[in-house]
């Protein structure tokens, strides 16, 4: 196999366990901020708090989200989509799914 193809080949593991790293790296600062925002409020939470109580530093949160506002939007984008499947399944059962399409 070709030096440069073989490379490539060789990457692509790394580079999915790099992604999979980082994605999950950006659910524990989502928990975290969750419970940091339940706990003390949206505006009595800093990121350094976030980042103390949940062991990682405030850069790592930086590298997934640009300011505080925009993790609460995550925060609330998460929980939004974790709500979607209960309520469509509860509105299925009831027989309202069809009417609300």
């Amino acid at each position: 196999m070709n030096a440069k193809i073989l490379s490539v080949h060789n990457a692509l593991p790394r580079q999915k366990a790099k992604k999979a790293n980082f994605d999950a790296t950006r659910r524990r600062i989502i928990r975290q901020a969750t419970q940091c925002f339940a706990e003390k409020s949206y505006h009595g939470t800093s990121i350094c708090e976030i980042s103390r109580e949940g062991g990682f530093s405030k850069e790592t949160i930086y590298r997934h989200f640009p300011d505080k506002h925009a993790l609460l939007g995550s925060v609330l984008a998460h929980y939004a989509w974790q709500c979607r499947f209960p309520v469509h399944s509860t509105l299925r059962a009831i027989g309202t799914h069809s009417a609300l399409q």
